[in-house]
Protein backbone atom coordinates (compact mmCIF):
# COMPACT_ATOMS: atom_id res chain seq x y z
CA UNK A 1 0.00 0.00 0.00
CA UNK A 2 2.73 2.58 0.98
CA UNK A 3 4.38 1.38 -2.23
CA UNK A 4 1.55 2.21 -4.24
CA UNK A 5 1.23 5.77 -2.87
CA UNK A 6 5.01 6.80 -2.92
CA UNK A 7 4.34 5.87 -6.91
CA UNK A 8 1.45 7.56 -7.15
CA UNK A 9 3.43 10.53 -5.43
CA UNK A 10 6.01 10.20 -7.94
CA UNK A 11 4.28 10.11 -11.00
CA UNK A 12 1.81 13.13 -9.58
CA UNK A 13 5.46 15.03 -8.44
CA UNK A 14 6.18 14.18 -12.35
CA UNK A 15 3.20 15.70 -13.72
CA UNK A 16 3.03 18.61 -11.72
CA UNK A 17 6.26 19.54 -12.64
CA UNK A 18 6.05 19.16 -16.00
CA UNK A 19 2.27 21.39 -16.16
CA UNK A 20 4.25 23.69 -14.03
CA UNK A 21 7.12 23.97 -17.03
CA UNK A 22 4.92 24.09 -19.78
CA UNK A 23 2.70 26.20 -18.29
CA UNK A 24 5.72 28.69 -18.06
CA UNK A 25 6.39 28.36 -21.17
CA UNK A 26 2.93 28.96 -22.99
CA UNK A 27 2.07 31.70 -20.75
CA UNK A 28 5.26 33.28 -22.06
CA UNK A 29 4.37 32.57 -25.50
CA UNK A 30 1.03 34.33 -25.12
CA UNK A 31 2.63 37.18 -23.23
CA UNK A 32 5.23 37.96 -26.40
CA UNK A 33 2.22 37.54 -29.12
CA UNK A 34 0.19 39.49 -26.95
CA UNK A 35 2.98 42.65 -26.41
CA UNK A 36 3.99 41.99 -29.98
CA UNK A 37 -0.41 42.31 -30.89
CA UNK A 38 -0.58 45.78 -28.78
CA UNK A 39 2.84 47.13 -30.68
CA UNK A 40 1.65 46.82 -34.15
CA UNK A 41 -2.34 46.50 -33.44
CA UNK A 42 -2.32 46.70 -37.63
CA UNK A 43 -0.75 44.62 -38.95
CA UNK A 44 -0.24 42.08 -35.67
CA UNK A 45 -3.82 42.01 -35.07
CA UNK A 46 -3.47 38.21 -35.21
CA UNK A 47 -0.59 37.76 -32.57
CA UNK A 48 -3.00 39.75 -29.95
CA UNK A 49 -5.79 37.31 -31.61
CA UNK A 50 -3.60 34.13 -31.13
CA UNK A 51 -2.09 35.38 -27.74
CA UNK A 52 -5.19 35.66 -25.17
CA UNK A 53 -5.99 31.98 -25.43
CA UNK A 54 -2.58 30.52 -25.31
CA UNK A 55 -2.03 33.13 -22.47
CA UNK A 56 -5.25 31.37 -20.46
CA UNK A 57 -4.18 27.71 -21.16
CA UNK A 58 -0.34 28.50 -20.12
CA UNK A 59 -1.84 29.76 -16.86
CA UNK A 60 -4.26 26.69 -16.56
CA UNK A 61 -1.25 24.47 -16.84
CA UNK A 62 0.38 26.41 -14.02
CA UNK A 63 -2.78 26.09 -11.82
CA UNK A 64 -2.84 22.20 -12.57
CA UNK A 65 0.54 22.41 -11.68
CA UNK A 66 0.34 23.80 -8.26
CA UNK A 67 -3.46 22.46 -7.65
CA UNK A 68 -2.03 20.30 -4.70
CA UNK A 69 0.24 22.54 -2.78
CA UNK A 70 -2.62 25.08 -3.19
CA UNK A 71 -5.33 22.95 -1.69
CA UNK A 72 -3.12 21.49 0.74
CA UNK A 73 -2.26 25.24 2.03
CA UNK A 74 -5.92 25.92 2.10
CA UNK A 75 -6.87 22.66 3.65
CA UNK A 76 -4.14 23.70 6.40
CA UNK A 77 -5.56 27.09 6.69
CA UNK A 78 -9.27 26.72 7.53
CA UNK A 79 -9.22 23.53 9.51
CA UNK A 80 -8.47 25.52 12.42
CA UNK A 81 -10.91 28.44 11.35
CA UNK A 82 -13.69 25.13 10.52
CA UNK A 83 -12.91 23.54 14.30
CA UNK A 84 -13.27 27.14 16.05
CA UNK A 85 -16.61 27.85 13.89
CA UNK A 86 -17.81 23.85 14.83
CA UNK A 87 -16.72 24.86 18.53
CA UNK A 88 -18.33 28.33 18.45
CA UNK A 89 -21.79 27.21 17.61
CA UNK A 90 -21.70 23.79 19.67
CA UNK A 91 -21.36 26.41 22.78
CA UNK A 92 -24.57 27.46 22.97
CA UNK A 93 -26.22 23.78 22.00
CA UNK A 94 -24.53 21.76 24.31
CA UNK A 95 -27.53 21.40 26.71
CA UNK A 96 -29.86 20.96 24.09
CA UNK A 97 -27.49 18.37 22.48
CA UNK A 98 -27.74 16.53 26.10
CA UNK A 99 -31.54 16.77 26.40
CA UNK A 100 -31.86 15.53 22.76
CA UNK A 101 -29.78 13.01 23.73
CA UNK A 102 -31.47 11.98 26.65
CA UNK A 103 -34.83 12.23 24.82
CA UNK A 104 -33.50 9.61 22.54
CA UNK A 105 -32.17 7.22 24.81
CA UNK A 106 -35.45 7.66 26.74
CA UNK A 107 -37.72 6.49 23.73
CA UNK A 108 -35.56 3.70 23.09
CA UNK A 109 -36.16 2.54 26.50
CA UNK A 110 -39.37 3.13 26.19
CA UNK A 111 -39.60 1.00 23.43
CA UNK A 112 -37.31 -1.77 25.25
CA UNK A 113 -40.04 -1.40 27.80
CA UNK A 114 -42.96 -1.59 25.95
CA UNK A 115 -41.83 -5.21 24.54
CA UNK A 116 -42.21 -6.22 28.43
CA UNK A 117 -45.58 -3.88 28.79
CA UNK A 118 -48.14 -2.23 28.00
CA UNK A 119 -48.90 1.75 28.43
CA UNK A 120 -52.15 2.92 29.12
CA UNK A 121 -53.29 5.60 26.64
CA UNK A 122 -55.44 7.21 29.21
CA UNK A 123 -53.35 7.89 32.49
CA UNK A 124 -49.72 6.64 30.91
CA UNK A 125 -49.11 3.89 33.89
CA UNK A 126 -47.14 0.78 32.62
CA UNK A 127 -49.25 -2.83 33.12
CA UNK A 128 -47.87 -6.48 32.04
CA UNK A 129 -47.97 -7.19 28.65
CA UNK A 130 -50.73 -9.46 28.82
CA UNK A 131 -53.03 -7.70 31.03
CA UNK A 132 -56.25 -6.07 29.68
CA UNK A 133 -56.79 -3.69 31.58
CA UNK A 134 -54.67 -0.71 33.34
CA UNK A 135 -54.15 -1.31 37.30
CA UNK A 136 -53.98 2.48 37.72
CA UNK A 137 -57.33 3.37 36.08
CA UNK A 138 -59.06 0.24 34.92
CA UNK A 139 -59.15 1.19 30.96
CA UNK A 140 -59.17 -1.16 28.16
CA UNK A 141 -55.53 -2.22 27.01
CA UNK A 142 -56.88 -4.00 24.25
CA UNK A 143 -59.69 -3.33 21.25
CA UNK A 144 -62.06 -5.80 20.39
CA UNK A 145 -62.92 -6.80 16.95
CA UNK A 146 -66.96 -5.63 16.46
CA UNK A 147 -66.67 -8.27 13.57
CA UNK A 148 -64.67 -11.55 14.95
CA UNK A 149 -64.05 -10.53 18.31
CA UNK A 150 -60.17 -10.46 18.43
CA UNK A 151 -58.47 -9.01 21.19
CA UNK A 152 -55.80 -5.95 19.10
CA UNK A 153 -53.27 -3.53 20.41
CA UNK A 154 -54.95 -0.47 21.62
CA UNK A 155 -53.15 1.65 18.99
CA UNK A 156 -54.74 -0.66 16.18
CA UNK A 157 -56.61 1.16 13.79
CA UNK A 158 -57.90 -1.85 11.93
CA UNK A 159 -58.09 -5.69 12.99
CA UNK A 160 -55.11 -7.71 12.68
CA UNK A 161 -58.04 -11.21 12.04
CA UNK A 162 -60.06 -9.97 9.34
CA UNK A 163 -58.86 -6.55 8.71
CA UNK A 164 -62.15 -4.37 10.13
CA UNK A 165 -61.98 -0.76 11.22
CA UNK A 166 -61.79 -0.37 14.37
CA UNK A 167 -63.41 2.30 16.60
Amino acid sequence: MKYTNNVENHKYSTFAKIMRFLGIIILVAGIVLIVRGLMDLQSSFISLFIGIPITFVGGVFISFGFMKKFNQYTASQTAPVKKDVTNYMLDGTREELGETTRTIFDSVNDHRESNKTKRCPKCGELNDADAKFCDNCGASLVKVCPKCGTENDINARYCDNCGEKLY
